[in-house]
């Protein structure tokens, strides 16, 4: 910046000195000062506190995939054995689909397309294949199928009209709960119900 300004006066103009306050120069330069110690952290503070909220955001995020995934498995595992049932309707009518799912392969497997199985044997080899695609799909997968006659006198054989609740149970949280009350507290485990009527 120039120390001199030029004065005209009709056609002579005069080259002068400029006068600058010192007081003025003083000021400026008093408030030229830099960031303190206190605004850098005030300014970290909020920087980390905004990155924190971004992390958890993130891992909100991924926990909610993770539970919408293992409840498409188990809607796909509900509608697997109740297409099974549902060809196997001369089982499901004999309440072989209520008996305690088997914890070894039944024989005959009835999965060759040239075996001839009973009604009572498909369903043992239904339940058998469900449980296990259960178990390899969902943290600790589990089925059940519970069935109401809508006879009751005729507990023995479900007729037409008759319900069964398929049940899918899993840890979704992976903590460890094992409850089965499907209430939705941390201690039981996640569930899917599907009604299918005959």
């Amino acid at each position: 910046m120039s120390n001199y300004y030029v004065e005209s006066h009709c056609n002579s103009p005069t080259v002068r000195p400029l006068k600058v306050s010192n007081s003025r120069v003083a000021s400026n330069q008093g408030s030229e000062k830099g960031f303190t110690m206190i605004e850098i952290t005030v300014a970290l503070l909020v920087l980390m506190i905004g990155l924190l909220g971004i992390a958890s955001m993130q891992t909100y995020g991924v926990q909610a995939t993770m539970k919408s995934h293992q409840q498409a498995i188990a809607m796909i595992q509900a509608q697997d054995i109740a297409d099974r049932i549902r060809t196997n309707i001369s089982g499901l009518r004999s309440t072989q689909y209520t008996n305690a799912i088997p914890v070894a392969a039944p024989a005959p497997t009835c999965i060759a397309l040239a075996a001839t199985c009973t009604p009572a044997q498909l369903a043992a080899t239904d339940l058998f294949n469900w449980q296990t695609e259960n178990a390899s799909s969902l943290p600790l997968g589990q089925g059940s199928i519970a069935c109401t006659d809508i006879d009751a006198a005729t507990v023995a054989t479900l007729e037409a009209g008759s319900s069964c609740v398929i049940t899918l149970r899993w840890d979704g949280n992976r903590n460890g709960a094992v409850g089965l009350g499907c209430s939705g507290s941390a201690t039981d485990l996640a569930c899917l119900r599907m009604r299918v009527m005959l």
